[in-house]
């Protein structure tokens, strides 16, 4: 293993990365380690500028693994470039890692983690001008999040997100929570499970022009314990949901909309207007054979395609294979076993997945459903190329056992 106790800065005006010296002695920085926290602070009354790094897990020589968790306190002074480590008085977090820190007036605010026994959920608040920790009691019957590592987390106002990371058993978390560090109550986030459910990923919370907050989420990886890092199913692709407001009649915070964004649509946008067309076009009145009286959709776009015939359709995007498997509601466990359990091909794992989804416990197994799939993956290209292949009279007559057939056209 490798770890680093090294500082380098960026200048945001040049885009050019600086390596930093301190000044201080090695025995004043911080332990060599990674999943430690940090934050930048300002003391309000010395007016001393530096960062605080807290936690982590490092190098151990005396130890059988070679490394070890620590809570241990620094911080660096930006304009003297030196280290000092910090005694921190009160009631603090045992030695940990993969926790959430965050920046939070004078103080900074710890979210879950790993230590050597177990799993956190608890919070602790870091006072960066006391230097002392303070643990928030968790309110008997109140929601509150289930203990996780490597999440993602962003932070705006007095809002909190934590989304995703791996529980105690090392299996992927599907669900999303924010916080109120005003009145410190939770409450779960209505995201979609294929979007919500990473590891190790990066989210921003932003406030929007209307006073709501906007998620913006990116990368990450679909953890798969066993597997090795750079076997990893690793994600590109940038998720964003908008929430009007926090605070609704909902069990769970409802976003207004949220956009499932393609690595190469970085721009906040809607759905293009052709795809959008598209999706209209699947739901309107008038999509129906000329010559007959039911709609199209109640013939074929509600019959269950065939195995054969989908795998011929979707060939070419074999490599997404575990996400096809998500927006078709297989099981996130289901998706996972596949990549324990076999050494198939994108192909042969785009099979499975299509048989588990036409042979699994969902009632929504049709043709309606796979291009709506492909609508949310904004591959018009496929959706048109599904289009095509059920306007002939071979599929009609195959899937819609009618003699009045007579094809629509997407426009």
């Amino acid at each position: 293993l490798c770890f680093y106790n090294d500082l380098h800065q960026l200048d945001s005006d040049t885009i050019i990365w600086s390596m930093e010296n301190p000044k201080s002695s090695d025995s004043l920085a911080p332990m060599k380690k990674q999943d430690c926290g940090m934050v930048y602070y300002q003391n309000p009354t010395t007016g001393v500028a530096g960062l605080c790094v807290v936690g982590g897990a490092g190098i151990d020589s005396s130890s059988k693994k070679g490394w070890k968790y620590t809570n241990e306190v620094h911080f660096f002074d930006l304009n003297e470039g030196t280290w000092s480590k910090h005694g921190v008085k009160g009631n603090g977090p045992p030695p940990c890692s993969g926790f959430s820190f965050h920046a939070f007036k004078d103080q900074a605010i710890l979210f879950g983690g790993r230590s050597e026994k177990a799993i956190s959920n608890d919070i602790y608040f870091l006072n960066l001008e006391e230097w002392s920790w303070h643990k928030i009691a968790k309110p008997l019957g109140s929601p509150w999040p289930n203990g996780r590592e490597s999440h993602a987390f962003g932070y705006c106002d007095q809002f909190l997100t934590v989304v995703g990371g791996l529980n105690n058993d090392d299996v992927i978390m599907e669900d999303a929570w924010i916080l109120n560090t005003d009145s410190m109550e939770w409450k779960e986030m209505a995201l979609p499970s294929e979007n919500s459910s990473r590891v190790n990923a990066t989210a921003n919370l932003l406030q929007t022009k209307n006073k709501g907050l906007q998620l913006i989420l990116y990368g990450g990886s679909k953890f798969v314990r066993g597997t090795d890092h750079n076997q990893q199913p690793m994600l590109s692709h940038t998720f964003i949901a908008i929430f009007d407001t926090v605070i609704d009649g909902h069990k769970k915070s409802m976003p207004s909309v949220w956009y499932d964004l393609s690595p190469m649509g970085l721009q906040v946008k809607r759905l293009n207007d052709t795809v959008n067309q598209l999706k209209a076009q699947m739901n309107s009145d008038e999509m129906e054979p000329h010559g007959g009286s039911e709609r199209y959709r109640d013939l074929l776009m509600k019959k269950s395609p065939e195995l054969k015939d989908v795998l011929y359709l979707l060939s070419e995007l074999s490599a997404h294979w575990h996400d096809i498997g998500g927006k078709l509601q297989v099981s996130l466990n289901e998706r996972n076993s596949l990549l324990q359990r076999t050494k198939l091909s994108d192909k042969g794992n785009l099979e499975q997945i299509i048989h588990l989804w036409i042979s699994g416990q969902t009632t929504d197994v049709t043709w309606k459903k796979l291009l709506e799939m492909l609508i949310a993956f904004e591959k018009k290209k496929i959706a048109s190329t599904v289009t095509d292949f059920l306007n002939t009279q071979e599929t009609y007559d195959k899937y819609a056992g009618r003699s009045d057939y007579q094809p629509f056209r997407l426009q």
